[in-house]
Formats: C-alpha cells, structure tokens, sequence
C-alpha cells in the first residue's frame, strides 16, 4: 500500500466514529506476496521465474496462503486515485524525475 494512500486512511479513521477495535486497511489491489513479486519482474521485464513455496517461512513463521493480504472487511481509503502496486513506480518517479514516461 502506497504511503500517501496509508495516509489518507489515518486521517479518515481519525476524522470518523471510533470503532473501538481494530481497523484493517487497505489498497486497491489484493494479492499473495509471490504475486506481487512476479508484478514488479513483470514491470521490470525481468525474465526471473518466481516459485511459491506454500511450506516456507515467513521471518521463521508458518503463515497461511491468506495471511498477509487484508480481510473482507478492510477498509479501502475513499480517494478515486488510489496508487496500485503496478502504478506505485510511475506515480513515484513522475513527482520526481521531470520527462518522466
């Protein structure tokens, strides 16, 4: 989830009812990490193969295929120009390199 969209939730849980209890966010796009991993190959055109392996560890903990991706229920921040994580490089390097493609 792109920093100014993290953002964007605090102050819109922040400026709401409390909820007394947690509140999951979200971006706009929801995938498993090896997913996310062969997006940014895919955008880098990086040939590089990624394998899940549904065994292996997270920081030496045993997770779920679903663990590390929001809930049903997460709440989504209400801008229309959310930054998705194929758009996150573009958008990053387009306020900061004039001519940027």
């Amino acid at each position: 989830m792109a920093a100014e969209d993290v953002s964007t939730a605090v102050v819109e849980a922040a400026l709401t009812e409390p909820v007394n209890g947690t509140v999951e966010i979200a971006g706009p796009d929801t995938f498993t990490l090896d997913e996310a991993v062969r997006k940014v190959l895919e955008y880098d055109n990086d040939a590089h193969q990624v394998l899940a392996d549904p065994a292996a560890p997270y920081y030496d903990v045993k997770v779920s295929e679903k663990a590390l991706v929001p809930g049903t229920g997460a709440r989504r921040p209400s801008r229309l120009d959310q930054v998705g994580l194929v758009d996150h490089p573009r958008s990053t390097a387009k306020k900061k390199v004039k001519g940027y493609k």
